[in-house]
């Protein structure tokens, strides 16, 4: 998925300095760095420290109305200066993404002039073709008697309207290609998505699934589900003219959608270990839920080979494997007709329907508290709306390989590019104070799904889980939150406390913390804001 910032190649920033011209004067000295490079020197076992090259020793302020201070340090102030409960603040703020260089390279897109009809807004052009179309129902249109049918093109006329209004004046997203008006439709399509499962949500269950006649008629069917359990025996001596046949049964739909699906699902996560949780964590709750469902009943190799290793796995390496090719890839963009030759420009064309440019997702799940509620927020939803799936086509009656239930899918794969690349710039740069409008839109739908389940069947979902089952969980939750009250309590102190052995990560840590702190105290402040460079506004200490 592209981002909404060209010419961008996931390099990281350049260290600089630099004030407002209303912050007061400071002065960060090259001593200072090679002080703490020594103090690296010794506990790393460099052989000399690494020298910083910095533009100037002091800015000046104009406008400053406190008098120039000039701040040193040493050492011992370094090494012995405690910040208390700054310190996670301190260690995070220059491992963020460049954020700022971001929104100030968002503005260099612009129109070459070769493709200026696509690019422009069209919103008076939109408005007289609608204003063209009522008058035409309203004044040339012969009257239709029939109320259902009258009502049936009166509702798709207000989605159809809605939505192109949507495309039209809502503001773009974080993504670029195809295009913008993309994006927007897609965004509009999710508020028409949810609008529509809190009507169906005020519906009793009958009337839920005859509202799904509209789109066809022939649901409304109860299913019989199919489980997959029973016989699992990879070589039944039993049937010597087709001994797989247990092998070969299992090979339907499923099997190419979790490939595409875990494919598509790494290009938007961005990060393999958490596409490989989600993928365990998955087939766990298959043989948790498989006394609800029996679709979730499944034989061990199944669950193990076929889907987690074969299926899953191989879509998540090919997954990442595309990722390499779109992070080292050169994004820079040219007109089509300043491109010489046919063959450059259908590559171009082709081009239209990839990444803009590209931003490698860092997560940092135990980097902080924060981060790693967030990372298992994230876990959680998409477990979420994976069960949504199955239990939604069992409640309302949707066969598996029904249109609707594609349809949904790839809406909820878009949807969560948008959501996940707001989310990750909400958990990454500081200066992001909002929520995104998708990620919003992304888990009211998740949980409104939830609730039609949970009203529409209560009785399935409610059905005892067997008592080893429990157990299981009971033990792995206990697990996680202890090694969450050790991690982000007991182990974070004693780290504070100094550093460790040569060459471990609590030794780089300690110097991390350090290093940031020397930048500090030479500037004679702390941080106004936190970022991912030396691009720190200071204020100065209070006395």
């Amino acid at each position: 998925m592209e981002e909404n910032v060209p010419f961008m190649n996931g390099n990281g920033p350049v260290p600089s300095t630099e004030l407002d011209d209303h912050e007061d004067e400071s002065s960060i000295t090259s001593a200072t760095f090679e002080m703490i490079d020594t103090q690296a020197s010794i506990i790393r076992g460099r052989p000399e420290p690494i020298p910083y090259m910095l533009p100037s020793t002091s800015v000046a302020s104009p406008s400053s109305k406190t008098s120039p201070t000039t701040a040193t340090t040493s050492t011992s102030t370094a090494a012995s200066d405690d910040e208390g409960s700054g310190e996670e603040e301190l260690s995070s703020f220059m491992e963020s993404y460049d954020w700022e260089k971001e929104k100030m390279k968002k503005n260099q897109f612009y129109d070459d002039g070769t493709m200026s009809f696509f690019w422009r807004a069209h919103t008076l052009t939109t408005l007289f073709l609608l204003i063209v179309v009522l008058v035409h129902v309203a004044l040339f249109e012969n009257a239709v008697e029939d109320s259902e049918y009258n009502a049936k093109r009166g509702m798709m006329a207000v989605l159809g309207f809605f939505v192109l209004m949507g495309v039209t004046v809502i503001p773009d997203g974080p993504f670029l290609r195809p295009h913008p008006a993309f994006w927007r439709l897609m965004f509009c399509c999710s508020i028409v998505y949810f609008l529509s499962l809190i009507y169906l949500l005020f519906q009793n269950k009958d009337d839920a699934r005859k509202l799904l006649r509209m789109f066809d008629p022939l649901l409304g069917t109860e299913l019989e589900e199919r489980s997959y359990g029973g016989n699992c025996r990879i070589y039944d001596s039993d049937l010597p003219n087709d001994p797989f046949h247990n092998v070969w049964d299992k090979f339907d739909l499923f099997v190419p959608m979790h490939f595409f699906g875990w494919w598509l699902k790494t290009l938007i996560l961005r990060d393999w270990w958490l596409c490989t949780v989600i993928s365990i964590m998955f087939e766990i709750l298959e043989y948790t839920l498989e006394h609800q469902l029996p679709n979730f009943s499944e034989c061990w190799w199944d669950h193990w080979i076929l889907d987690a290793m074969f299926c899953n796995g191989v879509g998540i390496f090919v997954g990442i494997q595309t990722l390499k090719y779109f992070r080292v890839r050169t994004y820079h963009w040219r007109g089509l007709w300043s491109i010489p030759g046919y063959k450059g420009k259908l590559k171009r064309i082709l081009a239209q329907f990839g990444p803009h440019s590209w931003i490698e997702f860092d997560w940092k799940p135990t980097s902080s508290l924060g981060r790693w509620l967030a990372t298992l927020g994230i876990i959680f939803a998409f477990l979420l709306a994976e069960l949504n799936t199955f239990y939604l086509k069992f409640v309302l009656w949707v066969p598996p390989g029904h249109w609707l239930n594609l349809v949904r899918l790839f809406a909820i794969l878009f949807w969560g590019a948008v959501c996940l690349r707001e989310t990750f710039q909400y958990l990454d740069d500081p200066q992001c104070k909002s929520f995104g409008r998708q990620s919003w839109m992304v888990l009211a739908i998740i949980s409104t799904e939830f609730l039609i389940v949970a009203k529409f069947d209560s009785v399935t979902i409610t059905k005892p889980i067997p008592g080893h089952i429990s157990l299981f969980w009971l033990i792995g939750i206990l697990i996680l939150a202890i090694w969450t009250i050790l991690n982000f309590g007991y182990f974070r102190r004693v780290e504070d406390k100094g550093p460790g052995p040569i060459g471990s990560s609590k030794s780089d840590s300690h110097l991390s913390i350090l290093r940031k702190k020397a930048i500090l105290n030479a500037a004679g402040g702390v941080p106004a804001v936190r970022t991912k460079s030396f691009n720190v506004h200071f204020r100065p200490k209070s006395s």
